[in-house]
């Protein structure tokens, strides 16, 4: 039998809650990936996510200050 649509919008707040109680492990990798290719590069959690007050419909924002503007053209692959 399939699920209904509340059974499946609950299994993925629940998910979604679960992966921002992490969020500090999230911004951490993300942190490390930018660093590999700005190292001087500073990252920031903004939001309601670094306030405290995230559901389970918000969203990690992370802040890049760049110490400069990055070179048009030049990709690198997080």
């Amino acid at each position: 039998m399939s699920k209904s649509y509340s059974d499946v919008l609950l299994e993925t707040m629940l998910e979604r809650a679960s992966i921002l109680r992490n969020w500090r492990k999230i911004a951490s990798r993300v942190a490390d990936a930018v660093r590999e290719v700005c190292p001087e590069a500073r990252v920031y959690v903004a939001g309601s996510v670094a306030r405290g007050e995230w559901i389970a419909a918000s969203d990690i924002d992370i802040v890049v200050v760049l110490p400069r503007s990055p070179v048009c053209g030049r990709r690198h692959k997080l």
